[in-house]
């Protein structure tokens, strides 16, 4: 980190020499940023301005707290600031390790209690006029440090941070808000809601109605000039997700394991799909492909349709659910923290034109200007390239933590703040659209006071324009080095690959939909199959493996229910009494549609018994008759079978006869014929030799 020092005043030299030896605390990591070494620990709740310009009048405002066994007598409260942050290394640093007071601001005495007992804890509040001494003339971030003093101690602080913009920004940078409403897949193959945890999620306190909650800006937000107030979301929404709430809004749902008449509606996920309804009316809204899959891996495991399939699943799901919302169509958002260049073909070939992917493969070029490039490039693919959104390393870190990197809500906003100034400043006045994309990652548990508090920082700040993410449609394209190597790491965390194409993976599950599927032409009991299996390939699996496991299992196990529905009927012993016969059987269909499969005499020798068989199709919940030719040459007792199979070939079932034959063949007939013709023969010849002899005499 830069660290330049200038000339002070006379008086803040003093003030500083006085207090150096007093106030000085060891140095320290902190990624806290709070101190407790003496058992005395604050904290910064509340900074107004966000951000400082010239003239500037800062209140900070906090909690002090004696955790050690002693009380505190003559308690003050130091507001100093550290050496400016004048590049992303710098504030990277002081991320890690808490910078010390480099200018004292004001020593105050009454902020807080003279006195503070043991075990107890106090607000306090510190405002002053900012010295235009700290007007750098540009854009910067100032380390921002509050530290207790007790009888000439210095006792613990806490450190944030104040970016400081001067003058107007003609240059602002755009930024654009991502946030995804995902879960872990809900349903089963049957339909029934496997998690404990839903429909709670969308309960109004849940996880999922509360961040959807957060994202809509509150009613008392006002504009600042041509700033909304509150930043525009652009959310990212798992239509699985909208379909579990969709069926558990309805009464007669079911838990797995559950029989009868089902459940009552629940008002929570009603009330959910009305909030996400008018929240996203006439609003853009990323369709995420059904069940959000894990993209690299599906498509490294040779089931890119699968992915294609889940992108067009998605997208007209959502179109449904979400009529007045405007679905933007070809933007998808890659999840995990890399992506390969196979998966982004698979995207491109679905479709997709517009990515938001992981910044960390595409750094900016080593000549571009300015440092921190747009978030807009271009990838090229084998098929159209696609226009990706590169989002930003360190703003992702921040984004992962999620709020939860500081002591409080306000410490971490400023930390993202800072880092956006810091951008800012590298060019405040570049009359070319810069653009960040801020995206949440799917798995960060976030703290929505802070959310709010950052939707509302880059919603009013007037160095930043918060846009939604279809606004970058029209922005130019910045320079980007090529797509780096899929690293080692992103690959462990993906899906297993036996998961998907092992014994009993997605890949063999699929098959035996696709066999059973071609029995079923009415796509009621199967479409739910189908989405079972995009759902067995969801992201959300990479934390719960036992999760993916159970979710296949139900597929097996629904797969297995849905062909035992359908069974033959035949008698063990069947007699020909002739060449040519029909064996009757009996089909049943208990399920509830039409089942079309062919029925089939078989035989080990077909020199004795020819076999046949019989395509038909039963009506629902019905038996049917089936009458199988049979022939035969042969007179005996052959082994045969009659089975019960699937238009793909697939065999349900297999029922071993028994057929006795008392037909004569061709061959015996010929012999019983030429015998009989002998003894006829043989009768004329000997009547005639009788009547020759009576003439004679």
């Amino acid at each position: 980190m830069t660290r330049r020092r200038r000339p002070r005043g006379a008086a803040l030299l003093a003030a500083l020499a006085l207090l150096l030896t007093t106030l000085a605390v060891p140095a320290r990591a902190a990624t806290a940023h709070a101190s407790t070494a003496s058992g005395v620990t604050l904290t910064v709740t509340s900074l107004t301005p966000v951000a400082a310009t010239d003239g500037t009048t800062l209140t900070v405002r906090g909690t002090v707290r004696n955790g050690s066994p002693a009380a505190l007598s003559e308690l003050r409260l130091v507001l100093g600031i550290g050496v400016p942050i004048v590049s992303r290394d710098g504030l990277l640093a002081d991320f890690t390790t808490a910078p010390p007071i480099d200018q004292v601001l004001t020593d105050c005495d009454t902020c807080a209690g003279r006195a503070l007992a043991a075990g107890a804890d106090e607000t306090y509040t510190i405002s002053l006029p900012l010295p235009r001494s700290l007007d750098e003339g540009r854009t910067i971030a100032y380390p921002l440090i509050v530290r207790a003093v007790s009888d000439g101690d210095g006792l613990g602080e806490a450190d944030t941070f104040l970016p400081y913009v001067p003058g107007t920004v003609t240059g602002p940078l755009r930024v654009s808000w991502l946030i995804p409403l995902t879960h872990t897949p809900v349903l089963d193959a049957s339909g029934a809601v496997d998690a404990s945890d839903f429909p709670t999620v969308v309960d109004s306190r849940g996880t999922l109605a509360s961040l959807l909650a957060t994202t809509r800006a509150p009613a008392t937000t006002h504009p600042v000039g041509d700033q909304p107030g509150y930043a525009p979301v652009t959310l990212a929404v798992d239509p699985a997700v909208v379909a579990a709430a969709q069926v558990t809004a309805r009464s007669g749902w079911r838990r797995v394991g559950e029989t009868g008449r089902g459940r009552a509606a629940d008002p929570g996920s009603a009330a959910f799909l009305t909030d996400l309804a008018q929240d996203t009316e006439g609003q853009g809204v990323l369709a995420l492909p059904y069940a959000d899959p894990d993209a690299v891996a599906v498509t490294r495991a040779g089931l890119g349709l699968d992915l294609s399939q889940a992108v067009a699943t998605g997208r007209s799901a959502l179109h449904t659910a979400l009529p007045g919302a405007q679905v933007l169509t070809g933007v998808g958002d890659v999840p995990g923290s890399a992506v390969d260049r196979a998966t982004l073909d698979t995207y491109a070939d679905a479709g997709v034109t517009t990515l938001v992917v992981p910044g960390g493969q595409l750094p900016p070029t080593t000549t571009s200007f300015p440092p921190t490039q747009t978030a807009v490039t271009t990838i090229g693919t084998t098929g159209p390239s696609i226009r990706a959104l590169v989002t930003d390393p360190d703003a992702e870190n921040l984004l992962e933590a999620a709020g939860h990197d500081a002591p409080t809500p306000r410490m971490a906003a400023e930390r993202l703040l800072a880092l956006l100034a810091v951008i800012v400043g590298e060019a405040p006045n570049d009359q070319q659209v810069r653009s960040i994309v801020l995206a949440l990652p799917r798995d960060a548990t976030v703290s929505l006071p802070w959310l709010r508090d950052a939707l509302s920082d880059t919603g009013s700040v007037p160095w930043l324009r918060a846009v939604p993410l279809g606004s970058t449609s029209g922005y130019p394209a910045g320079s980007r080095e090529p797509l780096g190597v899929y690293p080692a790491s992103a690959q462990a965390a993906e899906l297993p690959q036996s998961t998907l194409t092992g014994p009993g993976g997605v890949s063999a599950l699929r098959t035996a939909v696709t066999s059973l599927y071609s029995a079923l032409p009415d796509p009621v009991l199967t479409r739910p199959l189908d989405l079972a299996l995009l759902q067995a390939e969801s992201y959300a699996w990479r934390t719960d493996p036992a999760g993916a496991d159970e979710q296949r299992e139900a597929v097996a196990h629904r797969v297995a229910s849905l062909l035992g529905g359908i069974r033959l009927e035949a008698a063990p012993s069947i007699s020909l009494g002739s060449r040519s016969a029909s064996i009757p059987v009996t089909v049943e269909d208990s399920l509830d549609e039409p089942v079309r499969v062919t029925v089939q005499l078989l035989s080990p020798d077909r020199t004795k018994l020819r076999v046949s068989d019989r395509t038909v199709t039963v009506a629902a919940g019905t038996r049917q008759r089936v009458l199988l030719a049979a022939s035969t040459e042969r007179a005996g007792t052959f082994r045969a079978s009659i089975a019960l199979t699937l238009p793909s070939g697939e065999r349900v079932q297999d029922v071993p006869i028994t057929v006795h034959s008392h037909a004569y063949g061709g061959l015996s007939l010929g012999i019983t014929l030429g015998a009989l013709a002998v003894l006829l023969l043989a009768l004329v010849v000997r009547a005639v030799r009788r009547i020759r002899r009576r003439r004679t005499a």
